[in-house]
């Protein structure tokens, strides 16, 4: 569990119990649930509560891990069965492009984590960033005096706190006269938005696979 330095709305939570003694894992407490991720007041609440983000990390036994998916997601199970013959040999490519589109999509917290008893978490208090957003992408970016986070080739005139990203060696991305906005490049496409509206991003995204398939 990465140590929260803000109420993050991109990321998952885990709900912690109580502290677990274990000889060598310092900090190591028992966990009450996965936290889907939140909106800006459940955030506020949840790192009040002192949860942790989840980073989605995990050390698990594979026989165990295995038992359990085989238990809770039968049909996933089956799959890994399929593929398991085929790991290190030529035929693992054919295998995973025959099998694969036919898996269940489920994330392995949903799926098995959040069924299981015996579950604890360290915490990792490194300056972790999923880098799952631009958001979290600006944190990593150098500031200038108006607040500006930007990459590649860009300019921002009198703007304030925006964050600009140019993918596009050929152009300059510019932003005049705004602020608090999200400016990316990403080639067909220009994405512009508020900032704090990077969640609605994949929503965004199915409508421009209907309306543009050629994009995407």
């Amino acid at each position: 569990g990465a140590v929260p330095d803000r109420p993050a709305t991109e990321y998952g939570y885990l709900r912690l119990g109580a502290a677990a003694r274990v000889a060598g894992a310092a900090g190591l407490r028992r966990l009450r649930a996965f936290k889907e991720k939140p909106d800006a007041a459940g955030a506020r609440r949840l790192v009040k509560s002192g949860a942790w983000w989840n980073s989605g990390m995990f050390c698990l036994p594979a026989a165990e891990t295995l038992e359990a998916i085989d238990e809770l997601l039968p049909t996933l199970g089956a799959g890994l069965h399929l593929l398991r013959p085929h790991l290190g040999r030529r035929t693992w490519t054919a295998a995973l492009a025959e099998i694969y589109p036919e898996l269940p999509a489920v994330s392995f917290d949903h799926g098995v984590l959040e069924h299981l008893d015996e579950i604890h978490a360290l915490p990792l208090d490194a300056g972790w960033s999923d880098v799952a957003s631009w958001e979290a992408l600006a944190e990593l970016l150098p500031e200038d005096r108006a607040g500006n986070r930007a990459r590649g080739r860009t300019l921002a005139h009198e703007a304030k706190s925006c964050v600009l990203v140019g993918t596009d060696e050929t152009r300059t991305l510019v932003a005049l006269g705004v602020d608090d906005l999200v400016l990316v490049d990403c080639g067909d496409v220009v994405l512009a938005c508020p900032r704090g509206r990077e969640r609605d991003v994949a929503g965004l995204l199915k409508r421009l696979r209907q309306a543009r398939p050629e994009l995407l």
